[in-house]
């Protein structure tokens, strides 16, 4: 009875650990047009709107750096902040493999 009692708690652990990631909101999918829409001067905040939080892991943008929105198949946004936290750049890099396109200032 213990081993049956075990074996139905630790299938629901399992379960419940895979079920986990697909209870969690979707990442945004960022595109070239979505960073085409970022302008140089807006604030961090706005770009947060726009796009969503940075790929950054373990700590926020700090200041005067790049910050990341990478996509599953690996194309990016980079959004390079100055130190007040306005945007210097966005640059659109698509996946590996694929056309490249220009930088944006």
């Amino acid at each position: 009875m213990k081993k049956r009692n075990l074996a139905t708690a630790a299938l629901v652990v399992v379960c419940g650990c895979l079920a986990l990631p697909s209870l969690s909101p979707p990442r945004p999918v960022i595109t070239k047009a979505s960073v085409d829409r970022i302008k140089t001067g807006m604030s961090q905040d706005d770009v947060i709107a726009a796009l969503g939080r940075c790929a950054d892991v373990g700590a926020p943008c700090s200041q005067g750096s790049d910050c990341f929105w990478i996509n599953n198949d690996k194309s990016r946004a980079v959004i390079r902040y100055d130190f007040d936290f306005h945007v210097i750049s966005a640059e659109w890099q698509p996946a590996p493999g694929e056309a490249s396109d220009e930088k944006r200032r």
